[in-house]
């Protein structure tokens, strides 16, 4: 059974490879100008895909998104600025544009290098704070409970020891 699930993820991979291929052979026949631009500017994130081992491809994910948004000014002068080899050539050939696409890709390791610990720093924080209120509102409802109980009448304490919803031993024993 094992070897058939790992039979069947095998061929998912092979389906999902063999249909990206067509697709990107679909787009550079297409638009070649684009896909130069493209491959060029997300270098990293093919890289950061092929480095990481994990399942989730999370660096893959981060480094993507914030290098795509350094990459899809470029995209735009490309389609409204006359969408030609040459001009996709200027744009990668160009030092700054590099820089701002290959910067955008360290933008994003840098999130995803330094925002995790940062949030996990923040929640911390607020759960202590969260946890300080609670164990100030546990001692006010322990004082309260202790004066109320404090002040009864015998008769009042007789009321409550026959109330129909008090505990009963077994209460305490299945809990």
């Amino acid at each position: 059974r094992r070897q058939r699930q790992m039979c069947i993820r095998d061929r998912v991979m092979v389906n999902k490879i063999i249909w990206t291929i067509v697709l990107f052979i679909f787009v550079t026949i297409l638009s070649p100008p684009t896909v130069l631009v493209l491959v060029v500017g997300l270098l990293p994130t093919g890289i950061a895909y092929i480095c990481d081992k994990s399942d989730e491809k999370f660096p893959a994910l981060c480094v993507g998104g914030i290098n795509l948004c350094g990459t899809f000014p470029y995209l735009l002068s490309i389609w409204f600025e006359g969408h030609s080899l040459s001009n996709a050539l200027d744009i990668v050939l160009d030092f700054f544009s590099l820089l701002v696409m290959y910067s955008a890709a360290g933008i994003g390791w840098a999130f995803y290098k330094y925002v995790p610990p940062i949030i996990s720093q923040v929640l911390d924080i607020l759960a202590k704070r969260r946890l300080a209120h609670l164990n100030r509102l546990q001692k006010k409802l322990v004082e309260t409970k202790k004066k109320i109980y404090n002040n009864l009448s015998p008769w009042q304490r007789v009321q409550l020891s026959r109330h129909p919803n008090r505990p009963y031993t077994l209460d305490y024993i299945n809990t």
